[in-house]
């Protein structure tokens, strides 16, 4: 028995129409997230390395995360220093969870709405782009030893560009 289904989404949830005038402040305040000051601070001090500024555009905060955390190489995760977050950030290796639950810190941080999303086999995150709703972000980085069984006539997913 094959079951196929049908699952439909509207596009700006894949392709936003994200405005360069925007800014963070433009988030509405009931959306904005609120993070505990430890991690606040964590995030202070990663945003120069990152190139990002808190009175930049949304659409350069957004594109200069992804381009962040797309940047990410499989490989042994970092020593633990005791702060997850930072060492993921600073050592830029880990597969799709890594790279999208660093992804969602740094977002919420800054006070933009952003969710970790996963399933079996992949994560990616969502924000939440003020005039466009919520949108997908897929940050690549599939594990490479991903083993499944009985998809031998399955396509491997290959993420399309934002």
């Amino acid at each position: 028995m094959r079951l196929k289904f049908l699952v439909s989404g509207a596009n700006r949830y894949f392709s936003p129409d994200l405005s360069t005038a925007l800014t963070l402040a433009d988030v509405p305040r009931d959306l904005r997230p609120s993070v505990p000051d430890p991690v606040s601070g964590s995030v202070a001090r990663l945003l120069p390395r990152l190139g990002i500024t808190r009175s930049g555009t949304l659409f350069g905060v957004v594109n200069a995360l992804a381009a962040h955390f797309r940047a990410f190489e499989e490989g042994a995760l970092p020593r633990d220093t005791g702060n997850v977050y930072e060492d993921l950030t600073t050592s830029q290796r880990g597969v799709c969870r890594h790279r999208a639950f660093a992804f969602v810190v740094t977002a919420l941080a800054l006070g933009l709405p952003a969710r970790y999303v996963t399933n079996e086999a992949h994560a990616f995150v969502e924000v939440f782009l003020p005039r466009a709703g919520w949108a997908r972000l897929d940050l690549g980085g599939a594990a490479s030893e991903l083993r499944v069984s009985n998809a031998g006539d399955k396509q491997i997913h290959r993420p399309v560009d934002d």
